[in-house]
């Protein structure tokens, strides 16, 4: 793999893309679909040449097996970024699925802005955001003004405690929920 481009490999086995008799696991507890990348590397260490190209030939083999089972996914910054931003207000599990959080390529989304396309009501002063993105979001608390028109710009920030805050054309933040 290039070193200018960044890429984070995933093993989709975690989520259940296989059954569980294929998810065999290596003597440090990894899936073998992981492992497939350490025996890549491994190689370089061999001396003898042809030694070496054996190795690398099993290794890439097995690499290739396990891309086209989807037991290992390769995806750039880019990629990484575009899903972070499209699970930005849902509640995961912490399971480093896209790597670190200190990688300055795709560093935690910590805010969007968007345009809002659809307003429905929620309750009482309360309103669902449909925004330019395809999200969904639902108002926690009222706005104490009529429903917010399409095509005003919305801000939205994680808050503490796991909690998001919209702000929409500049007004006061607001509480909402992620519904999609």
């Amino acid at each position: 793999m290039e070193r200018g481009c960044a890429v984070a490999i995933l093993a989709a086995l975690a989520a259940g893309a296989a059954p569980a008799q294929d998810r065999a696991r290596g003597p440090a507890g990894d899936f073998a679909a992981a492992r497939v990348i350490t025996d890549v590397t491994a190689c370089r260490a061999i001396n003898d040449a042809a030694d070496r190209l054996a190795c690398f030939d099993r290794a890439t083999a097995a690499l290739a097996t396990a891309q086209e089972r989807k037991d290992i996914v390769v995806v750039d910054r880019a990629d990484v970024k575009k899903a972070k931003r499209g699970l930005f207000g849902f509640a995961l599990p912490n399971i480093n699925l896209f790597g670190k959080d200190d990688d300055e390529a795709a560093p935690e989304i910590k805010e969007v802005t968007a345009k809002i396309v659809r307003t429905a009501i929620a309750g009482q002063g309360l309103f669902a955001l449909t925004l330019d993105d395809g999200t969904v979001w639902r108002m926690g608390e009222s706005l104490g003004r009529f429903p917010p028109d399409p095509g005003e710009q919305v801000r939205i920030i994680r808050g503490s405690l796991g909690s998001f805050r919209a702000s929409i054309s500049g007004g006061r933040f607001v509480e909402v929920y992620r519904v999609r």
